[in-house]
């Protein structure tokens, strides 16, 4: 066959080929001659025999000048600032894990690629950590140097992550900026220290519901609030709770019997679990089932009418199961003389409470942590009625920096009770609520004011009162240590007027909760912990002290991989850290742990490192142990309480 050239086809491929510079038999193009790097097109490179070729891919760190000389596939310049840096092999992540270079941690970092032309960007990189700082995750923070993991991002150190992150933080989205440049990337941040089920709504009829609302609690929860709401006003009740296993643990039919109490309540009502002593009562995971029901709205008697619950909802605590903190926010009407703004350095205030903490820390393990003050307005002076507090908890409540303060309503005065809590238990997270809150009359004694904020709040961590002769049934608690006082008792008489929960306690002399009564405060969802996951390795965290120099829990919930050189081997415990900047000549850690003997030891700075001890003592139980520690520098403070399972309180002094 011939072309129109008179050459043969066959001609004409051999002469395509040879212009491409192969030949028969070979089996790429020929390399051409180089001296210099510039002589060859990328990704080629002049290689050390004088010929243009790809290099093999190098490690992370290693010098490029394209994408494809690095295993990872990315060569970037980590300072574009910088005209002398040279671009490098990058490992591109989405969390520290996926760094293979040891000491390497996933952070946002300005790089630019090495085309022409290519601009700065924000990428998460794995770079060498940022100064290797010693705050852990959710710690305040300056700067990205602070931090161990490199990244401090809205004040706080966080890390990056993909899906998970440990407990208590939680892998969510975030837009981060460095140098006006932005990353769209998931981080670390602190999950809301309540875990909300939402129920739906229920109708509940006058003759009462037939089929009961179910929901399941799983295994691991230490306590939970069931909260109904009625936007109707009606009166609501928990008219049944059935555990489990089956036991009746609530029922306003015959409610002397059960060992958990609920009380109905305006547009509200609630059942914390457990909330008693008795053994029948235990916290269960599985289904429970409630039946529910509205009444008219008199707190005299319960008159079922027809009615629909527009939220029910149940309340869990995340972390920090027992014992820990409780937030308030404290509003103040003009009457008091008293206001946000010279609230934090009066002394009523200041005495006022400092009287409750002290009855909180020493009865109930339990410790004031952020305190905010509001303003309320003329209006709010005196209450006459029961609609007049309820519009006061509706209008002015607030949740707080931890999204769970308790608001309490100081008043000019409050003409038919000392003060009126917004259910019992308050409902965890419930604001805007005519419930959301408490309302106390002003005390014209500071330490009575003191005493008055104890018992109220008592009832909104989920408390009853001792006995209240002539009250209906089921209206006092079922503790087993709390006697009830008979009716025609001379108040002063009965057994149980130094009981901080009696309806009419003493406004001066001894006054005490139970242990009971400490038992069912510790477990309450109001409560919470500032906890640093991995603080101490993996699976350990560190309970920070540092604010309010007070901590509480049980170390049953604590891990199990530390010794102190006196003791703790083979127990659980749980750490706890103090932060501070200042030196102290003197600081005493003073532990004590209900049923079994304390091991408590300190480090300094390095919390595995038990060549970091400085201190390591035995106590027993129910006994306060006193750690003394001299000569105290600036840095960090890693106390362990170990040796046993149960509760326990801490407390560091000067």
């Amino acid at each position: 066959m011939m072309t129109r050239s008179g050459l043969p086809l066959v001609a004409l491929l051999v002469l395509a080929w040879a212009a491409l510079g192969v030949s028969c038999g070979e089996s790429g193009p020929a390399t051409q001659p180089c001296k210099t790097d510039n002589e060859c097109t990328l990704p080629q490179l002049c290689g050390a025999d004088g010929l243009c070729a790809a290099p093999a891919a190098a490690d992370e760190g290693k010098a490029c000048k394209h994408d494809s000389h690095c295993k990872s596939g990315a060569c970037l310049d980590l300072a574009p600032d910088d005209a002398k840096v040279t671009p490098v092999c990058v490992q591109r992540c989405d969390e520290t894990s996926a760094c293979s270079t040891a000491g390497n941690t996933c952070a946002p970092t300005v790089v630019r690629g090495v085309a022409s032309g290519s601009a700065d960007t924000l990428a998460a990189v794995c770079v060498a950590s940022a100064g290797g700082g010693a705050l852990h995750l959710g710690e305040r923070c300056s700067v990205d140097g602070d931090c161990s993991d490199g990244i401090c991002e809205g004040g706080r150190c966080t890390r990056l992550c993909a899906n998970a992150c440990p407990e208590p933080y939680e892998c969510t989205k975030a837009t981060l900026s460095r140098k006006s440049l932005a990353l769209e990337h998931d981080i670390c941040t602190l999950a809301p220290a309540l875990s909300v089920a939402e129920l739906g709504s229920v109708t509940t009829p006058a003759a009462g519901v037939t089929s009961p609302l179910t929901f399941d609690i799983p295994a691991g929860v230490s306590s939970f609030v069931l909260v109904a709401i009625d936007d109707d006003l009606k009166q609501v009740g928990i008219a049944k709770l059935e555990a489990p296993d089956g036991t009746v643990l609530v029922d306003l039919s015959a409610p002397d019997t059960t060992p958990t109490r609920s009380a109905p309540y305006i547009g509200m009502s609630s059942v914390l679990i457990p909330g008693g002593d008795d053994p029948k009562a235990k916290m269960q995971s599985g289904t429970y089932k409630v039946w529910l029901q509205t009444y008219e709205p008199d707190l005299s008697k319960l008159n079922p009418v027809d009615g629909e619950l527009e939220r029910v909802f149940v309340v869990s605590r995340r972390w920090g199961k027992r014992g820990g903190l409780v937030d308030l926010n404290l509003h103040f009407s003009p009457g008091t003389g008293l206001t946000a703004a010279t609230a934090p350095g009066d002394s009523y205030v200041k005495t006022a409470l400092a009287t409750l903490d002290a009855f909180y820390r020493r009865d109930l393990g339990v410790a004031l942590g952020t305190v905010k003050y509001f303003d309320l307005t003329a209006a709010e002076d005196t209450a006459s009625k029961l609609d007049q507090v309820h519009a006061i908890c509706k209008a002015f409540s607030k949740p707080g920096d931890h999204q769970n303060a308790i608001n309490v309503y100081i008043i000019k005065s409050l003409t038919f009770a000392g003060g009126i809590s917004g259910g019992i238990p308050g409902g965890p997270g419930l604001y805007g609520h005519i419930a959301s809150g408490i309302v106390v009359r002003q005390e014209g004694n500071a330490s009575v004011m003191g005493r008055l904020m104890a018992h109220e709040i008592g009832h909104h961590l989920g408390l009853f009162h001792t006995s209240s002769p002539g009250a209906a049934a089921g209206s006092v608690d079922a503790l087993s240590d709390t006697p009830s006082c008979a009716a025609g008792t001379q108040v002063e008489s009965c057994p149980d007027y130094r009981n901080m929960m009696f309806p009419q306690f003493p406004a001066s002399g001894g006054i005490s909760f139970s242990a009971a009564q400490a038992d069912v405060a510790r477990g309450s969802p109001w409560l919470y912990e500032t906890r640093y996951p991995e603080a101490c390795g993996a699976g350990t965290y560190a309970v920070d002290v540092a604010a309010v120099r007070f901590g509480s829990g049980s170390t049953a919930n604590g891990s199990n991989v530390l010794e102190g050189s006196c003791g703790g081997a083979s127990k659980n415990e749980r750490v706890h850290i103090f932060r501070t900047t200042t030196r102290f000549d003197k600081l005493t850690v003073s532990v004590t742990a209900n049923g079994f003997a304390p091991v408590v030891y300190v480090r300094r700075d390095k919390c595995t490192d038990t060549a970091a001890e400085i201190a390591c003592q035995m106590g027993e139980a129910d006994k306060a142990l006193d750690v003394e520690l001299t000569s105290v520098e600036p840095g960090a403070l890693y106390i362990v309480v170990d040796g046993g399972d149960g509760d326990y309180t801490l407390s560091i002094s000067e």
